[in-house]
């Protein structure tokens, strides 16, 4: 799910990894045509549920006339690609370190994060929509509006030119395993050359990515380059979080507790959390089946990431939805508990890992017997000090999930 801006403020620098993708893989669909170029939003890794935020590949360079198609992955995470003078100017004294893959100065990140708060982000602190963050808008000077509450003028998307102040997509909607969910951007004929940023508003300047335009006719690299060079970025990032995944499966978790009890463990984080182009984590339950007793309480613990721990999930829930005049919400129950009491939020959620020895704050959900829709809502945030109980008091067998990402289930069966 979506760490607020407020957190991903302080983790500019955290890390993202993924998964294989092969050159030519069906994820980016039928080949590019000659004057298209994809790149991807997100990935889903084959090994375990996970989420990326990241673009694969984090550069393109593409022509005049071209268009550049962005193919976002869905795993319950919202993303959007905005471009901009506003993103340019804001991220320049970062984006001349990250364009060379080099760790910006705490400096540095500091004084962006705080420019950066003139960006209208598209989730607020208060994990409230924000619809001039979450909407498309394409403003050719001015600034977005200032009012969250307040979109942007409706305007067909025009052509990228570099020039534009704002150049959003807004919210990319889950349109189906079987649909096109992508943000085409075409470029002007007329598009100024030079290398313009993009960044991801419900995630952050920490999620970026750039685009090189040069004239029409220059020779770049085809798409095969480009499926290569996803590729080279998703291993590199796949390693450490694949690595952390392995070793809690085999009962070496990345914490330590100190509570005189067993934890389901709810996402898993890279143990080296310094990567300069964004982050990501695994979005699994370990152990993904658990046995109890009737009036035995189980704990789970919070490690990476925001979860929840929701069970007799009704079949349709959307997490996000957009109404015919464009305004998007997010299910009140996908974010806050449902017959529970909610969950905190991290209290540990700085750049770098989360510490090796924690004593987790639980909260107590009370009692299930099975019967009905309950979750934990959203808490965690990265600092492996949050934990969720709950005391069965029926036997059976009760599948539970993380709203916020599908993916992320389990098993609980009570005897």
């Amino acid at each position: 799910m979506t760490v607020p801006y407020r957190r991903v403020v302080r983790r500019l620098a955290v890390p993202l990894a993924m998964a294989l993708l092969l050159p030519g893989c069906s994820f980016f669909g039928a080949s590019a045509n000659e004057n298209e170029r994809i790149v991807l939003v997100d990935y889903h890794y084959d090994q375990f549920a996970n989420m990326f935020a990241r673009y694969f590949p984090n550069h393109l360079t593409v022509r005049q006339g071209d268009t550049a198609v962005f193919r976002q992955a869905w795993n319950g995470e919202a993303h959007t690609v905005t471009f901009g003078t506003m993103i340019d100017t804001i991220g320049k004294p970062v984006w001349a370190y990250l364009d060379k893959d080099q760790q910006a100065p705490q400096d540095v990140l500091n004084g962006t994060a705080q420019a950066a708060q003139a960006i209208p982000f598209m989730v607020g602190q208060d994990n409230v929509v924000h619809q001039n963050g979450a909407q498309p808008c394409y403003l050719d000077g001015g600034i977005p509006p200032t009012d969250p509450n307040t979109p942007c003028p409706k305007r067909a998307q025009p052509a990228f030119t570099g020039r534009q102040v704002f150049y959003s997509s807004g919210f990319i909607p889950y349109q189906g395993t079987d649909r096109d969910n992508t943000f085409r951007v075409p470029i002007a004929s007329n598009a100024a050359p030079g290398t313009y940023h993009f960044i991801c508003l419900f995630h952050g300047p920490g999620m970026n990515g750039s685009l090189t335009v040069v004239a029409k006719g220059a020779a770049i690299p085809s798409q095969a380059d480009v499926n290569a060079k996803a590729q080279a970025q998703i291993d590199q990032f796949a390693r450490p979080l694949a690595s952390t995944f392995n070793d809690a499966k085999k009962g070496r978790y990345p914490v330590k507790l100190n509570a005189p009890y067993k934890f389901v463990f709810a996402g898993y984080g890279s143990p080296a959390e310094q990567d300069v182009h964004g982050y990501g984590s695994v979005s699994e339950f370990l152990p993904k089946k658990v046995d109890i007793r009737v009036g035995d309480t189980l704990r789970w613990l919070v490690v990476a990431d925001q979860h929840n721990m929701a069970f007799h999930v009704p079949s349709y829930f959307p997490e996000f939805s957009v109404a015919k005049d464009g305004t998007v919400t997010w299910n009140p129950q996908a974010v806050g508990p449902v017959a529970s009491v909610a969950l905190p939020q991290s209290q540990n959620s700085g750049p770098g890992p989360p510490p090796k020895e924690v004593t987790p704050q639980i909260t107590d959900g009370g009692t299930y017997d099975g019967s009905h829709f309950i979750s934990s809502g959203l808490g965690g945030g990265g600092g492996a000090d949050i934990g969720y109980a709950l005391t069965f008091t029926k036997p059976g067998t009760y599948a539970y999930a993380c709203l916020i990402h599908p993916q992320m289930v389990g098993t609980v069966i009570v005897h």
